[in-house]
């Protein structure tokens, strides 16, 4: 009888500790008698990680859904002859002002992403591109930070682009 109580509160354990992962995270000790709902928490653990997404900014593919914020605003002067691409800020929420590799795909009819075209950051560092779709991601090197989306250009505009990495 004492054998099924235990198992009964290591079971009830797993479980909190299941609710726990998803919170704050949890840390289970594993003893002999807790192995099989420590290897739940594992499993826990690997379902969470399967979640994320491995992504690299200069591979032609399209994340699963878009992360953080692509804000642009579109100034039209009355002498612009070409579309004008300018990357103004990369921000975290809470770290400020962030460096990030920022990389622009034009969509073609199909659909399908064309090689990438590196975006740096700043005036000077302003492209002429062609007008029409594109897909964007931006990363941080030393983070997980993410920017990803479609975005459109104008004709004979200059875009200023800000990133708010998620």
């Amino acid at each position: 009888m004492q054998q099924q109580s235990g198992n009964r509160s290591d079971f009830l354990r797993g479980i909190l500790c299941l609710t726990g992962i998803f919170l704050t995270g949890c840390a289970l000790q594993p003893t002999p008698d807790t192995q099989h709902s420590a290897q739940a928490g594992t499993q826990a653990i690997n379902i969470r990680a399967i979640a994320r997404q491995s992504v690299s900014p200069s591979q032609p593919s399209k994340t699963r859904r878009n992360y953080g914020t692509i804000l642009m605003r579109d100034k039209t002067p009355e002498t612009a002859s070409h579309t004008r691409v300018i990357l103004s800020d990369c921000i975290h929420p809470q770290s400020g002002q962030v460096n990030c590799n920022t990389y622009l795909f034009p969509i073609d009819d199909s659909g399908e992403l064309q090689s990438p075209v590196k975006l740096e950051q700043g005036k000077n560092a302003a492209l002429i591109l062609a007008e029409g779709t594109y897909y964007m991601k931006s990363g941080n090197l030393n983070s997980d930070y993410l920017v990803s989306g479609q975005i459109r250009l104008k004709p004979k505009a200059t875009h200023y682009i800000r990133l708010v990495f998620e």
